[in-house]
């Protein structure tokens, strides 16, 4: 377990935070869920992961994986692959008997293979270990995936994803100043304040469940939408064609389909 011991003590500046990372009100109670959760729930494997994205740099995506949930569920806990590791090598050392993988730039908008590989990771019960100059084993995976990048196309996305949650997130950094006394208040106690804050939030609004699908967010529907070959996205335009056809029922057959895409 990580080396941080609860506290009980006012949790204003961490609840702060969230605000100013996660605009939207729904998505950041998803938000604050899932990282109690990862907290305060170490016998709870959640079913998604969480991607952050932010075209502006330095809003806090750093801040919030490496320096707030990695300590607190333990830094010999936490992995930090480069999307390298994950898309090209055949090493996964990263993955094994880690509660938290931490991928701080991912862009792979335009290929499937991080969203397939990552698959995987979120959604296995055991995962089969290959490290260098290490026999091949499988172990339990208590993964949890947090994916941070700076593109609105980080990633590939199936239509009925249900491993993702992508919240919507500030392009407005905080100033220089707030930051360094969030990060003070942070290293002088507040980690043991947040640790007392993800109980609590259990307690009061109910840990995410193994079973529970990632929320479908505004953002995430725009990915899903981006993530089409131009053959989908002439399929799906012609759909919603048909279906503003509301004066009239419209049929077309496969092969005039086919013909038309």
């Amino acid at each position: 377990p990580s080396t941080v011991r609860e506290s009980p003590g006012d949790a204003e500046p961490w609840e702060e935070f969230l605000r100013y990372m996660f605009v939207n009100e729904d998505e950041r109670e998803w938000a604050a869920r899932w990282c109690a959760t990862l907290i305060a729930r170490p016998d709870i494997r959640m079913g998604y992961g969480m991607l952050l994205v932010s075209e502006a740099q330095g809003i806090g995506k750093t801040t919030l994986g490496s320096f707030i949930l990695a300590p607190l569920v333990g830094a010999h806990n936490v992995g930090y692959p480069a999307e390298s590791s994950i898309v090209q090598s055949a090493f996964n050392g990263w993955l094994a008997n880690k509660r938290l993988v931490v991928v701080n730039e991912i862009y792979s908008g335009s290929s499937w293979k991080a969203y397939n590989m990552l698959k995987s990771a979120i959604t296995d019960t055991e995962v089969s270990v290959n490290q260098k100059y290490m026999r091949e084993y499988t172990t339990e995976n208590w993964a949890h995936i947090l994916a941070c990048s700076n593109s609105m196309r980080a990633l590939k996305m199936e239509n009925d994803d249900r491993r993702w949650l992508y919240p919507e997130m500030t392009e407005v950094p905080w100033p220089g100043k707030r930051f360094g006394e969030f990060r003070q208040w942070v290293e002088s106690g507040g980690l043991s304040i947040i640790k007392s804050w993800a109980h609590d939030f259990c307690i009061k609004n109910g840990a995410v469940r193994s079973s529970d699908r990632a929320p479908m967010t505004a953002r995430k529907r725009e990915l899903i939408e981006g993530s089409r070959s131009e053959a989908q996205a002439e399929a799906a335009a012609l759909a919603e064609a048909m279906r503003q056809r509301t004066e009239t029922r419209v049929a077309m057959s496969m092969r005039d389909i086919v013909a038309w895409v």
